[in-house]
């Protein structure tokens, strides 16, 4: 059995939202302080009204209603993919690890095989790009990859095998607005397209760092995507957008490592649900203790995590979202 919860848009309960800093006098940093309390009496209220068991079979198609938004954080182990349908088209963030291809590929199928608009590599670590080496020539897909102006191209298009001479790439920035999926609304949240612009970049590999990041609308539902951005890149995206990163719904950075945990940024996203991608027993230790904890009892947020739950499965009807894990 899998549960399933809807989150209602915003508009029909109480919801306290952090401020810019100086706007108001709130202090953002104690907006995830009130979120507990605040999520709470929401439960309350919305248990008697939409909260429920559901389950789904393992590799049986998933039907969402066409004129609805799916989206997907698919269990490809110890990595990262996520998909978004909408009217039979779909975008994929992240292609998981070479090792996770066949969940990849049953996730993809759950929702119906799509036809794919475009591939988002968040950034150049294995656990992210792996998949693009074992995507099929004969996929519905026409070759757009979306990555970041600070990735090396010519290395993903000769990792990417089948696809090496069809893909096309399109470069995306903090500010930038992807029209891929009708009725969809992309906002690319980070990086900078300019490395001045990140401020101070951490010492060691900038990957992480530079993981490009999305926040996703639909209707009055949003869900917030986040590759593998470190502490440090939270904060910078919380000074840079403040209350605009409320969102239902959250891909916890980093398969949920204690490096990737940042209070003020999560004050500001204030997410009723956190979706962590891990694999079972990694050598890594995630999710992290520290984070799962933050979340469930700072955050009051349903965790649902893919080593436990399988794919993580959402459809919005522009209102509330609908989740389930599939797979397990």
């Amino acid at each position: 059995m899998r549960t399933a919860i809807f989150c209602f848009k915003k508009s029909l309960c109480i919801w306290p939202r952090p401020l810019a800093r100086g706007a108001g006098g709130c202090d953002p940093m104690a907006a995830w302080c009130r979120g507990a309390a605040v999520h709470a009496a929401s439960a309350i209220v919305l248990s008697g009204i939409a909260m429920w068991i559901s389950s789904c079979t393992p590799s049986s198609p998933v039907r969402f209603p066409p004129e609805r938004f799916s989206f997907a954080v698919l269990d490809v182990g110890q990595g990262l993919s996520q998909i978004g349908v909408r009217n039979g088209s779909a975008v994929v963030w992240d292609m998981g690890a070479p090792s996770g291809f066949e969940g990849w590929r049953d996730g993809y199928e759950q929702l119906g095989s799509p036809h794919i608009s475009a591939i988002v590599i968040s950034h150049r670590d294995m656990d992210h790009k792996g998949g693009m080496q074992l995507l099929p020539a004969t996929i519905n897909f026409d070759g757009t990859v979306i990555v970041s102006g600070h990735e090396d191209t010519a290395a993903l298009r000769a990792f990417s095998a089948s696809w090496s001479a069809a893909i096309r790439f399109r470069i995306a920035g903090c500010g930038d607005t992807l029209a891929l999926l009708d009725g969809v609304t992309i906002e690319c949240l980070w990086p900078p397209r300019s490395l001045e612009s990140a401020g101070r970049i951490p010492a060691g590999d900038t990957a992480n760092f530079l993981s490009l990041c999305f926040k996703v609308t639909f209707g009055y539902t949003s869900v917030c995507i986040t590759g593998d951005i470190d502490s440090t890149a939270m904060r910078r995206i919380a000074d840079m957008h403040a209350w605009t990163l409320k969102s239902d719904a959250v891909v916890v950075p980093h398969h949920g490592s204690a490096g990737a945990l940042e209070p003020v940024f999560y004050g500001y996203v204030v997410p009723d649900v956190a979706i962590l991608s891990c694999g079972i027993n990694n050598p890594y230790g995630h999710p992290s203790p520290e984070v799962t904890h933050f979340l469930t009892m700072q955050m009051a947020a349903a965790v649902y995590t893919t080593d436990k739950e399988g794919h993580i499965m959402g459809t919005s009807n522009g209102d509330y979202w609908q989740w389930q894990g599939c797979g397990k």
